[in-house]
């Protein structure tokens, strides 16, 4: 009985620690997702060890930062860490480097 007992409270514990990863990367992500998409004028960091109320466990640590071209994120929990990395959204860039493929020319279907 108390082996069933040891087995059934450590699965408890896994799938505890689980959810706080996928729930950490959700938020993290969320997070990073939302700066990486905002003008650069209203774009703010978002303070370290604000609570991310889907996580379970209290000893976590989120940090997210704001470079020239990109957005770095990372959340830390006991035994694990997750980082994440992304360009800055930039579609008026994107458009520059099409344009210089279109040499001028308009294609009016003719």
């Amino acid at each position: 009985m108390s082996l069933v007992l040891l087995v059934l409270c450590t699965l408890i514990q896994n799938a505890y620690r689980i959810h706080d990863e996928t729930c950490g990367t959700m938020a993290l992500q969320q997070r990073v997702e939302k700066l990486r998409h905002q003008e650069e004028g209203d774009r703010i960091n978002i303070e370290r060890g604000q609570r991310v109320s889907r996580l379970l466990s209290k000893e976590w640590r989120l940090e997210t930062s704001v470079n020239r071209n990109t957005v770095k994120g990372e959340i830390q929990n006991n035994g694990w860490s997750i980082k994440l990395e992304t360009e800055i959204y930039d579609p008026e860039n994107f458009m520059r480097m099409i344009s210089i493929f279109d040499n001028g020319e308009k294609k009016d279907g003719n």
